[in-house]
């Protein structure tokens, strides 16, 4: 069976022995996140700039940057269905979490969702995919109703960031019988600005969630704006 479905590599598709994530190429440059990092936004120290920062979520971590290989993964995950790539991103965040939310005591997990129009177009959510995986690793109820998509918005990564807040204004709405006095952790595969999930941590935070903590994939360090979402 081995032979005719092989484990493949997270990130460029080759074959690779089971039990691993990366081939040995992929591997060997792929950069994790240190310990030293900013509470609030999860970036290391030196790429830290929360000075003004007003986001309604109250802590974020990530195991990566996006860009390189990690870029690659959620670029794999994104747009060629790779669903193996969401299980590594998985058990990445895992061991981030283990390092930075133990002390936290979490309700509920949802994601950031999209429109029903993007499901039929993509075929799938892919922060809802990994949030699903990661849901069964950390034992937290996923509940992926607390949070909707209303409508189709501009794409972010052509905007500013002052753009992108205003992009998402109103396009989100959570349930208020499920996150009513909740601590939640809310799941996202790429946050840049910041802007999208502070966006559901607020309507969360209006629909009377307590706490709401992020946890994503990857974040971009300031110079990397410019890469695509």
């Amino acid at each position: 069976m081995s032979l005719l479905f092989p484990v493949r590599c997270a990130v460029c598709g080759e074959p690779i022995e089971k039990g691993e994530d990366l081939c040995e190429d992929c591997g060997s440059v792929l950069i994790r996140m240190s310990d030293k990092t900013c509470k609030r936004c999860g970036r290391e120290i030196p790429y830290c700039f929360c000075e003004g920062n007003k986001k309604d979520f109250d802590r974020l971590a990530a195991p990566f940057y996006y860009e390189g290989v990690a870029r690659e993964a959620v670029l794999r995950l994104k747009h060629r269905k790779g669903f193996s790539t969401a299980d590594f991103f998985a058990r990445e965040m895992k061991r981030v979490f283990e390092r930075e939310y133990l002390e936290e005591d979490f309700d509920l997990m949802c994601s950031v969702p999209v429109t029903s129009g993007q499901i039929k177009s993509r075929g799938f959510n892919q922060s809802g995919v990994i949030a699903g995986r990661l849901s069964e690793l950390l034992d937290i109820d996923y509940r992926p109703e607390a949070l909707r998509k209303l409508f189709d918005n501009s794409t972010q990564h052509f905007l500013s960031s002052f753009e992108r807040t205003g992009n998402i204004f109103g396009v989100y709405e959570a349930d208020h019988s499920v996150v009513w006095g909740k601590n939640i952790l809310l799941v996202d595969d790429i946050v840049t600005t910041g802007a999208t999930s502070g966006e559901c941590a607020t309507m969360l935070k209006l629909r009377g969630a307590n706490r709401v903590c992020v946890i994503c994939a990857a974040v971009s360090r300031p110079y990397s704006y410019c890469l695509p979402k």
